[in-house]
């Protein structure tokens, strides 16, 4: 096994979710080195590179994996590079942690998996609620049975705004904003999917992390991708009531867990906010009390950046959110449009 001192980083796509979440926590970890970045916009690449001290800057993340001696690639870029640009590292036998969703259509993502099992190649998705402390108790918390059977599950899931805050952050050019904004009044049926695949896969993805053999039975979707879904876990049924909040400054993210003994909810927040945490409360029926969690205050991007380094260092440990295991998600949400 090879031995670390530091794991040696580098990371491709320097937008918003880079310099909000995974540039921050990564640079905290005392077991990590951010050797080097790339990124296409030059500007962005300059200014980015000097705020977090960023040494080897590249414009071509295939001069980047080529030139760099690297443990593992985080890649966060626009939704259509993220195949081409993966595929490019798991070809360089270089660890990938990959933002959501794995690729636009489930041949892709597949043809992914298949090359990073070939090349016997850490692949991961960044499915960073799993990661939530919150959802890690939930799941230990069903696994027990601590009040009894699960009878149902419902799980809204209107998301909003994903940070409000300081604007603290460099912003791409307005004409790459106006290029790839799923957020217009106006879109087209495949833009429909992608806003949805985008937005949902992580709902799906965490409802599959709770429930191993999830099934569809019912869309009531409409095209824009508001509405119900009807799921079915054993004997559980779930729903998932999604939509686009319209709201400013507003999440709403809420699940709960319906048992033959008592409720748990679970609340989960806005994602790319630093200092807001998942909150879980527990009605009893047979005690009649009510009482609240409390959980450790780990933003779940430190978790999941952790969990990486972690992989790159053991190698070949089974887990929900390596890309074998998340092909489902695009397979499911293709199958309701």
């Amino acid at each position: 096994m090879k031995r670390f001192k530091k794991v040696k980083l580098g990371i491709v796509g320097l937008g918003f979710v880079s310099q909000i979440a995974h540039l921050p926590e990564i640079k905290k970890q005392k077991d990590i080195q951010l050797i080097s970045a790339a990124e296409k916009n030059l500007q962005l690449l300059n200014n980015v590179g000097k705020k977090f001290s960023i040494r080897k800057l590249y414009k071509s993340h295939k001069d980047m994996i080529n030139n760099e001696r690297l443990d593992g690639v985080v890649v966060s870029v626009q939704r259509n590079s993220t195949y081409r640009i993966v595929k490019d590292v798991i070809r360089k036998k270089i660890p990938v942690l990959s933002e959501k969703p794995a690729a636009l259509d489930f041949k892709k993502a597949k043809n992914l998996v298949h090359l990073s099992s070939k090349l016997r190649t850490t692949y991961i998705i960044g499915y960073m609620k799993i990661h939530d402390e919150g959802v890690k108790f939930v799941k230990n918390f069903i696994n027990k049975k601590v009040l009894g059977d699960l009878k149902s599950v419902y799980y809204r899931n209107f998301s909003g705004e994903s940070y409000f805050g300081d604007n603290n952050y460099y912003k791409q050019t307005k004409n790459y904003i106006k290029k790839y904004s799923l957020n217009k009044s106006k879109l087209t049926n495949k833009n429909f999917f992608i806003k949805f695949l985008n937005s949902n896969c992580h709902s799906i993805n965490l409802l599959r992390y709770f429930f191993t053999n999830l099934k569809l039975n019912l869309n009531e979707l409409d095209k824009k991708g508001e509405g119900l879904l009807y799921f079915e876990n054993d004997k559980t049924k779930i729903i998932l009531n999604t939509s686009y909040s319209k709201i400013k400054k507003n999440w709403i993210e809420e699940i709960e867990f319906n048992f033959n003994k008592g409720i748990l909810k679970l609340k989960l927040p806005p994602p790319l906010i630093k200092n807001k945490f998942s909150s879980i409360s527990i009605f009893n029926f047979l005690t009649n009390k009510s009482k609240r969690i409390i959980l450790k205050k780990n933003r779940s991007f430190k978790n999941q950046i952790n969990f990486f380094s972690k992989q790159i260092k053991r190698k070949n440990t089974k887990h929900h959110c390596y890309g074998r295991n998340c092909l489902e998600d695009i397979k499911i949400i293709q199958k309701i449009f």
